[in-house]
């Protein structure tokens, strides 16, 4: 393998400013894409509750609630006019059966009335019958006495045979006459008195029906008022139905308006804790995206530190003449730094040994063959293989195989574990790794930076 020249070292710093580089704007990405789901919140926190429509749902409440006063007025007010509208229909009631009855009484005594003057002017009929036959009888008896040629007054008085019985034809005439005046004039009296009679009783049949129908124009007038004050009361009623059901209506919505005004205050607190929780967040992922930024920015320049002394030490083993040989009990060490007190294990040196023979080699990712190209698990799986032992193709694995042991005391053959790397340790601070596609297995010092386990497998 060739040595890198300087011209080489300075292209790689060049491609680690670069990558680093990269680093940093590929933090700053994850923070933009970390704020992005805070911004959208900001942004639906733009339609959130606020406190003026908070008030304003009150001020509605509060309108409600008076409207609710007005409508319990308007009912009790209903309710006064019903009372009254009831009782004036009950007393029109009282006073329309009071009218029916003196109506029936009245008409009663009108009925009475026109019997007892039907039954005068029959027996007015009777008397003029009577006096209008009786006179008859008595022109009939004169015209008999001159048809017939008997004695009339006249000669039964000049008959007399003397003074006493002129005297005596005179009384009897006188009597006779005065009996037909009397029965004439009875009768006549009769007459007139039925007359009289029929005559009361029909101005009084007349007060009486004038009566009665004063009596049915007040049952009229009554009955009337009756049926107004019946539909005022199915008025009054049907305004209180309305009402009510007004009243019934802003009940609900007083309920649904004090449910939203529960809910708006729920949701604002809601809304207000969240943005300030929003505001934590927001300063908190901030604060993380410029520890991750920085983070970033030094991992990359300690990478890019790494690599370039991953680089030299490639330079410095590729300068090694001699590599250790399998019956040295410990490989060659020109670094200053060496650990000379590091103790040896035949095993363990024996795999150093064995190891050493393929720096040069190639590196395959996935590879498990040390003639053809291994990586990195693979090639500390294929030298411990070599004698005997069996371990996993991977590196996180690796790192739990054996006996972990501190890397102060770390032993020819150990194996070297970083985070997706590993090695085998050569002692002096170093291992021997597939590094990579570009260096293939070379020897390099262990970064203690990057060590996660030392693992002692013999």
């Amino acid at each position: 393998m060739g040595n890198v020249t300087y011209g080489e070292n300075k292209k790689k710093k060049s491609g680690w400013d670069g990558r680093r580089k990269a680093v940093s704007a590929v933090a700053a990405l994850m923070a933009l894409l970390f704020l992005v789901p805070l911004v959208m919140e900001l942004v639906q926190y733009a339609g959130a509750v606020t406190v003026d429509e908070i008030s304003s749902l009150c001020a509605q409440q509060e309108e409600l609630e008076n409207k609710k006063s007005d409508l319990q007025s308007q009912l009790d007010d209903l309710k006064g006019q019903e009372h009254s509208a009831v009782s004036r229909c009950n007393l029109l009631s009282q006073k329309i059966t009071v009218l029916e009855d003196q109506i029936a009484a009245t008409q009663g005594v009108v009925d009475q009335y026109a019997g007892q003057i039907k039954e005068h002017k029959k027996e007015l009929k009777r008397a003029k019958k009577a006096e209008e036959e009786y006179y008859d009888l008595l022109c009939q008896r004169v015209r008999n006495m001159e048809e017939n040629g008997t004695t009339s007054y006249w000669q039964i008085l000049f008959g007399a045979s003397g003074f006493s019985d002129f005297l005596d034809r005179i009384s009897f005439v006188s009597g006779v006459m005065e009996y037909d005046d009397s029965v004439l004039t009875g009768l006549e009296e009769a007459k007139e008195a039925v007359a009289q009679a029929t005559e009361s009783l029909k101005e009084k049949k007349a007060a009486k029906e004038e009566a009665l129908d004063d009596l049915k124009d007040q049952q009229s007038q009554v009955t009337d008022a009756s049926k107004e004050a019946a539909g005022t009361l199915k008025e009054i009623k049907s305004n209180q139905d309305v009402y009510a059901q007004q009243m019934e209506e802003v009940d609900a919505m007083a309920d649904e308006l004090a449910a939203d005004i529960v809910s708006a205050k729920s949701d604002y607190a809601a809304e207000q804790k969240a943005a300030a929780e929003q505001a934590a967040a927001e300063e908190k992922a901030a604060k993380e995206a410029a520890a991750k930024r920085k983070a970033a920015e030094e991992k990359a320049a300690q990478e890019a530190a790494e690599q370039e002394e991953d680089d030299q030490e490639v330079e410095d083993s590729t300068e090694e003449k001699d590599p250790p040989k399998k019956e040295e009990n410990q490989p060659e060490e020109s670094d200053e730094d060496e650990d000379t007190d590091v103790p040896t294990s035949t095993s363990g040196a024996a795999i150093v040994n064995y190891a050493m023979q393929f720096v040069g080699g190639r590196y395959v990712w996935g590879g498990s063959n040390l003639s053809t190209g291994v990586d990195c698990s693979g090639f500390v799986m294929c030298v411990y293989a070599h004698f005997g032992y069996s371990l996993p193709h991977s590196s996180a694995a690796l790192a739990g195989c054996g006996k972990g042991v501190s890397y102060s005391n770390a032993q020819l053959g150990d194996v070297i574990c970083y985070n997706g790397h590993c090695g085998i340790y050569i002692g002096g601070g170093k291992m021997v790794n597939a590094l990579g596609v570009k260096y293939g297995i070379v020897v390099s010092r262990v970064n203690t930076g990057r060590l996660v386990a030392v693992r002692r497998i013999v």
